[in-house]
């Protein structure tokens, strides 16, 4: 026998009655992931940014805490980890130059370890990845800074070209001087 449909008005409070067990910044986690499962990003649906949790490449990336940033963005890897905490900083506190200690402290403020002992190592791989520019100050480049907007969608991180591979294309299309 076929399910009867649910009105709109069911399903709210079914999702109410769950949400409402919950610690308030638990409830905005549950409805940004909510809405990423239907495939409606994690803005609200008015559009304004008070709720908005940073997800689906909506750039602004607006999160009450690191904790809820990272949550949107889900990060894969140290550098990642990295280049988020950078983006969350930019963002949050205006800052454009990142420290190790200053990204320590966005990282741990997420409830994510940091480490503390391989930071050049993951620094260095994030750099190589194209993710910060190389040399110091350390800074989130452009390809990191549209890299981390665009997660958690990693087909949209697949589509944006990579600052390697620019350049591999364009060295591959020079032809090598002819001897005499």
């Amino acid at each position: 026998m076929p399910q009867a449909k649910k009105s709109v008005a069911d399903v709210a409070k079914g999702m109410y009655d769950l949400a409402s067990t919950l610690e308030p910044d638990d409830q905005k986690k549950a409805i940004a992931a909510l809405r990423a499962l239907l495939g409606l990003g994690t803005s609200n649906p008015e559009g304004d940014e008070s709720g908005d949790v940073g997800g689906s490449g909506s750039g602004s990336g607006d999160a009450k805490d690191a904790a809820g940033f990272f949550s949107s963005k889900e990060p894969k890897n140290k550098g990642e980890e990295l280049a988020v905490a950078a983006r969350y900083r930019e963002l949050k506190q205006d800052a454009s130059e990142h420290e190790k200690e200053e990204l320590e402290k966005v990282v741990r403020a997420a409830r994510r370890n940091f480490d503390s002992k391989n930071y050049s190592r993951d620094i260095d791989n994030a750099r190589r990845k194209g993710l910060f520019n190389h040399g110091t100050p350390t800074t989130l480049s452009y390809f990191g800074q549209e890299y981390v907007d665009a997660l958690p969608d990693r087909e949209k991180v697949k589509s944006i070209p990579s600052p390697g591979r620019r350049r591999r294309k364009a060295a591959a299309r020079k032809k090598p001087a002819r001897k005499r």
